[in-house]
């Protein structure tokens, strides 16, 4: 008995270790799951610098830069824009109604290495040279010629050569009649600019099918390139049935 009296302060002992061993290692392993207050701290602030200039900076699209001066220096009012189209189509209406044929020209483009002209339209003018006539409308008339013969044309835009021939000659022109000159305009002339806009018109040709277009070929002083078209003169049946 003696003996297990003595034992039993022992075993209390270790028991009570054991419970305090038990209760470290629950609050060690608590401890162990929270987060760090540090990770909650605003990281530090990283300067932005400037890059460094790139050779890369300097290359420019190949379009913009073969594209002519010409094509971007265009009057707002002279875009190839549907108001400006209806506006000037009207103007042409208007003047041809008062002045008559006398106020307007036909329209022809050229790719200048090509004896090709095409048929793109025709203008009219009220008070207002041909020249500057032209001038003042012609990056309209470019890029109308180029959407009517986009192959041809639309690669030389804005190197494209504009003239004119007496209005509604197209009959005189087809014949290839050496009466019927072409004239050559110039892209920029003094003062055309300062032309108010619903003093000259434009009314630009449309075509049904490719094979529907109009061109004649000429020479570099606008005279026909090929021989004159003689019309075969009426025979007796034609006039009997002409009378």
């Amino acid at each position: 008995n003696d003996q297990y009296n003595n034992d039993e302060p022992n075993t209390t002992n270790i028991m009570h270790r054991l419970a305090i061993l038990v209760l470290l290692s629950f609050i060690f392993d608590c401890l162990s799951f929270q987060t760090p207050a540090t990770s909650f701290q605003r990281s530090p602030t990283v300067a932005l610098c400037a890059r460094a200039k790139s050779k890369w900076d300097d290359l420019k699209d190949d379009d913009e830069e073969d594209m002519p001066e010409s094509i971007l220096d265009i009057p707002p009012d002279m875009t190839y824009e549907p108001r400006n189209l209806v506006r000037q189509s009207k103007n042409f209406q208007a003047i041809r109604g008062v002045g008559g044929k006398d106020t307007m020209n036909d329209i022809y483009i050229r790719e200048p290495e090509t004896d090709v002209f095409w048929f793109t339209g025709k203008i009219a003018r009220a008070g207002v040279s041909l020249e500057k006539t032209v001038a003042r409308q012609y990056p309209m008339i470019e890029r109308h010629g180029c959407n009517l013969r986009p192959v041809e044309l639309m690669p030389h835009w804005g190197k494209l050569e504009i003239w004119t021939a007496p209005g509604d000659s197209e009959l005189d022109v087809a014949y290839n009649r050496p009466s019927c000159q072409f004239q050559k305009m110039e892209r920029e002339v003094e003062g055309a600019r300062a032309v108010k806009s619903n003093a000259v018109g434009f009314q630009g040709e449309s075509y049904e099918n490719e094979l529907s277009c109009f061109r004649t070929w000429r020479n570099d002083d606008g005279s026909p390139a090929r021989p004159e078209i003689i019309a075969p003169p009426p025979t007796t049946e034609d006039a009997s049935e002409t009378d």
